[in-house]
């Protein structure tokens, strides 16, 4: 476990920036189309590691046990499976990335048409702004897991803030109201309930090679009622 201290901010501050300032002119380097599917690639690497790492974790433990934190309380088993998850989520999302990085290099033949190539630039810049705040995000994730001991005050007192909050705010004015949206409704409506199936299917492909579940502290118990004087007297 790792403890935030004030030397911190500015090596983060600057990483923050160094983040933005690589995507952005990455991006008007490579052009639109490219970092349209980049970005694409960012995105479902994202929810791609999401949606596998809860499962994963379940089944197979990357975090070794004598490293979780709350040792000795009833929270041990918890802060356990939080840091699978943490360390499923951060392997998956880099070894995705990396999977749509070589699919985004097979499109590049398609940027070369000069008409296009000005605005492509521009508006690759501006997709690797974007893209910059998932990065931006899955490090503020990591700064919010047990790995730090305070990662909050990284969070709270650095550029991460600041991007946090202007996301917060490109998600209110453009994405949740495509979300209000009745097609859209029904369409993350059917994505829900077939995600819920997918994840099923999941885990029993993983429980057929072997894999078993010993997420520990997640297993409610029913203890049997107690007979009551009437049952024990029919049973006399």
């Amino acid at each position: 476990m790792f403890e935030v201290t004030q030397s911190w901010m500015m090596p983060v501050n600057i990483g923050v920036i160094l983040i933005f300032l690589g995507l952005i002119l990455w991006g008007a380097h490579e052009g639109f189309l490219l970092m349209i599917v980049s970005l694409i690639g960012t995105v479902a690497s994202f929810f791609g590691a999401w949606f596998l790492g809860g499962i994963l974790a379940d089944y197979i433990r990357l975090w070794p046990r004598q490293w979780a934190v709350l040792q000795n309380t009833p929270l041990a088993a918890a802060s356990w499976q939080f840091m699978n998850q943490v360390c499923w989520f951060l392997t998956l999302f880099v070894v995705l990335r990396i999977i749509f990085m070589f699919i985004t290099m097979m499109a590049k033949g398609l940027q070369d048409v000069p008409l296009i190539k000005l605005v492509s630039q521009v508006l690759g810049g501006a997709v690797g702004a974007a893209e910059a705040m998932i990065f931006v995000l899955v490090l503020s994730i990591a700064f919010n897991s047990p790995l730090f001991k305070n990662g909050e005050t990284a969070v709270q007192n650095t550029l991460i803030a600041k991007v946090n909050e202007i996301s917060g705010k490109v998600y209110d004015k453009l994405l949740e109201p495509m979300m209000d949206a009745d097609a859209f409704n029904r369409a993350y409506e059917n994505a829900a309930e077939m995600t819920s199936e997918q994840r099923d299917n999941l885990r029993r492909w993983l429980e057929e090679k072997g894999y078993v579940s010993d997420v520990e502290g997640y297993t409610v118990v029913t203890e049997p009622a107690p007979e009551t004087e009437e049952a024990q007297t029919e049973g006399d």
